[in-house]
């Protein structure tokens, strides 16, 4: 929940994004679909 809250929050949509690494202060997210990557704070 915690997660998708992040994700919310930096203005994407939570279905469309993965999180492949979930760091205390930051989580690494790659889209479903393009393969982009992000890095959010948490």
């Amino acid at each position: 929940m915690r997660q998708k809250a992040a994700i919310d929050k930096a203005g994407l949509k939570a279905s469309e994004w993965l999180v492949i690494k979930n760091l205390s202060k930051e989580l690494h997210l790659k889209h479903r679909y393009n393969s982009e990557t992000k890095v959010i704070p948490a």
